[in-house]
């Protein structure tokens, strides 16, 4: 599993998690490949990437 990018990533999987969407091992993978780590807010975007 790859660990979170940002706090705003990981609040969605809650989200998620709590809307039954993705299952609590899923949730549980993820936090544990985040451990310890400090995450930004949110992820910044690459430059010149447009929306």
């Amino acid at each position: 599993m790859s660990p979170f990018k940002s706090e705003a990533q990981r609040r969605k999987f809650y989200t998620l998690y709590e809307q039954g969407k993705i299952s609590k091992k899923t949730l549980t993978e993820w936090e544990k490949a985040t451990a310890g780590k400090k995450l930004t807010e949110r992820k910044k975007e690459k430059a010149g990437k447009t929306k």
